[in-house]
């Protein structure tokens, strides 16, 4: 895999591909990596949030803390990217190495993610709606591509 050692290994939220931050600037994109078209995805997320707290401060609070609530190392990235790389961990299936290269996310970020965001992310019904596992990282990044293209004004 030539190509894959190639990519820059930046961590940081600013190598996010736009297709995930801006959903509707590329909705197709989205829709493809994710499974969920914007709008979807904005309700998820509008309804994930209030969820997501409640669990957080339910795991926080089971064991004492030498630290309180909310001290620590803070999110490197905005919870909706968060959410938009779990969607496409789950729906496009790439490893989580080839995601980790290409987003700037570590892979324990998105291990950590991955047990904390998925009672919020919609179930998969089977496996014969699953798309087949992505193959190389030509195809994630030919679907990343399309959208970073250039906008036109």
């Amino acid at each position: 895999m030539p190509a894959l050692s190639l990519l820059p290994t930046l961590r940081h939220p600013a190598m996010i591909p736009a297709v995930l931050r801006r959903p509707h600037a590329a909705p197709e994109q989205f829709q493809a990596l994710t499974g969920l078209n914007p709008a979807e995805f904005g309700a998820l997320v509008r309804r994930s949030v209030p969820l997501y707290r409640l669990s957080e401060a339910a795991r926080l609070g089971q064991r004492p803390r030498r630290r309180s609530l909310g001290a620590g190392r803070k999110f490197e990235h905005p919870f909706a990217e968060r959410l938009a790389v779990q969607l496409v961990l789950r729906h496009s299936r790439p490893t989580q190495k080839l995601l980790s290269r290409i987003t700037g996310f570590t892979e324990s970020t998105l291990s950590r993610d991955a047990r904390r965001l998925a009672p919020l992310l919609p179930t998969l019904d089977t496996a014969d709606h699953l798309p087949p596992p992505l193959r190389s990282a030509r195809e994630l990044l030919g679907l990343l591509l399309l959208s970073a293209l250039p906008e036109v004004s």
